[in-house]
């Protein structure tokens, strides 16, 4: 998936304080992006909400290429290279400590802590891009919204999966 730096843009989740881990926007910067290229917002109350939010802030831009972020994920060089360097898929996350054992076990995984597609790719998919898969009784989640995401990117033929590697250390409540 190649990309124009200067076609692009960030946009971060930082909730509940517009607080962001410096690594976060030393990765930003080190890839190229300008200030002007990262968009914040503190919706958070709901993740799904959040994240629906982030894509919204996204396709109301012009930028055709897009990177998405918790505010507590730190990648650092080089274990984040593979995520900037190689193509990926058509949604490529890093993968990133989750706090669940086998998130990343399968090749296809994808999570949201820090994560990349193109215009074309939130375009195909249709919002809402986020929501929680409930049991039939709406008792307790089946997964966590990225699997609902990456659900819809599947059915579409689209493509996830991730590459190289960030902390995340939690600050406030749970992402995915």
């Amino acid at each position: 998936m190649a990309f124009n730096i200067k076609n692009c843009i960030a946009v971060i989740v930082a909730y509940p304080d517009m607080m962001v881990a410096p690594e976060l926007l030393e990765f930003f910067h080190g890839i190229g992006m300008n200030t002007q290229q990262i968009r914040y917002h503190k919706e958070g109350r709901d993740i799904c909400c959040a994240y629906n939010v982030s894509c919204k802030i996204a396709l109301k831009s012009k930028a055709n290429f897009f990177f998405f972020a918790d505010n507590d994920i730190r990648p650092q060089r080089p274990d984040c290279e593979p995520f900037i360097l190689k193509k990926g898929y058509d949604i490529t996350s890093i993968k990133y400590p989750t706090g669940i054992e086998d998130s990343w076990n399968d090749e296809r995984s994808f999570h949201c802590g820090l994560w990349k597609c193109s215009r074309k790719v939130l375009e195909a998919i249709k919002p809402p891009y986020f929501l929680w898969p409930r049991t039939t009784d709406g008792c307790d989640y089946e997964a966590c919204p990225s699997a609902y995401l990456a659900g819809k990117a599947h059915d579409i033929g689209l493509t996830t999966g991730h590459l190289g590697y960030a902390e995340h250390i939690v600050k406030h409540g749970a992402g995915c």
